[in-house]
């Protein structure tokens, strides 16, 4: 009898050892999570596991994957990328005359993020998918769009917390410049934003469909370039004379020549627009306002306190 007990229990081991060992080959070999999110061109992206590697074609992308501590997965950016500090020694895949589609595949990224304003006709996007490259395609147009492109990424490389969390700060902090500019007494100051102008040809500005636009009327400003296609315009010089904006925001960056200001100053065609004889043409940090990154957030800030400065 001990030894049929003792044979049995031996059975009834092996039987639970056998069924241990296929659960575990069961679990291991489960396919991964499918993740998907609709890009602002209106494409589904769908990752099979979270992305792992990530090439980033416009500097407010980096910037979101740093924000989300997914850096170290960025494995190609381009050349205008300045900030974080680490970000600037990682592979460059593209500067103003395009992309290397072919330094992209080499590095065989999981997925690769773009932004549709530097990408107007496409060629980029059909490039990078006809090599069976997953793109995300970034388009925001308001201060709220930037927090849909932080949340989408963050699903995409593992990061949906982090993400969430950014958006609240992000939100906090836009609020709380809203409700001041609620307060404001009187009219809304006129805001042009300039992008460029170096007195040869007409101003690049931003428009009411265009990021710049939606800093300025949340901060209290009214935009006055109406445009729909969410893309920065020329305007002539007649047009400003014409618009007569209180305030003109200047871009200024310390990585390439931005003589928007002093052109603006020194026309005599413009000698009477209110901006320029009251002394408010300011020079903004164009990083925070052009890169549709979590940092625009300090480009409304500054944009507001200009306008504070324009109420007295």
């Amino acid at each position: 009898m001990k030894t049929t007990k003792l044979v049995t229990l031996g059975i009834m081991a092996l039987i639970i050892l056998t069924a241990g060992l296929l659960l575990a080959g069961c679990t291991e070999s489960k396919d991964p999570t499918t993740y998907s999110v609709q890009d602002d061109a209106g494409d589904f992206i769908e990752l099979t596991g979270h992305a792992q590697t990530v090439v980033c074609l416009a500097p407010s992308l980096t910037e979101i994957m740093f924000q989300l501590g997914m850096g170290d997965k960025v494995v190609g950016v381009d050349s205008a990328t300045n900030y974080p500090a680490e970000a600037t020694s990682i592979e460059k895949v593209s500067d103003y005359t395009g992309v290397d589609t072919e330094k992209i595949v080499a590095l065989a990224p999981d997925l690769v993020l773009m932004d549709k304003t530097l990408d107007i006709s496409g060629d980029t996007y059909k490039a990078l998918t006809n090599v069976d490259l997953v793109v995300y395609r970034a388009f925001p147009q308001t201060v709220q769009d930037i927090t849909k492109n932080i949340q989408d990424i963050g699903v995409l490389v593992g990061a949906k917390d982090k993400a969430e969390e950014l958006v609240d700060d992000f939100n906090t902090r836009v609020s709380t410049v809203g409700t001041d500019a609620s307060g404001d007494t009187g009219d809304k100051p006129v805001v042009l934003y300039v992008i460029y102008y170096d007195g040869t040809s007409d101003p690049w500005v931003g428009t009411t469909s265009t990021f710049a636009g939606s800093l300025i009327s949340t901060a209290g400003g009214e935009c006055k370039v109406e445009d729909t296609t969410g893309f920065s315009i020329q305007i002539s010089l007649e047009t400003i004379i014409s618009m007569d904006p209180d305030i003109i925001i200047c871009s200024r960056s310390t990585d390439w020549p931005t003589p928007s200001k002093s052109s603006l100053e020194s026309d005599s065609t413009l000698s009477e627009v209110a901006a320029i004889k009251n002394n408010m043409v300011i020079e903004i940090n164009g990083d925070l306002i052009d890169r549709t990154g979590p940092r625009m957030v300090e480009g409304l800030e500054e944009i507001r306190t200009v306008i504070e400065d324009y109420h007295g």
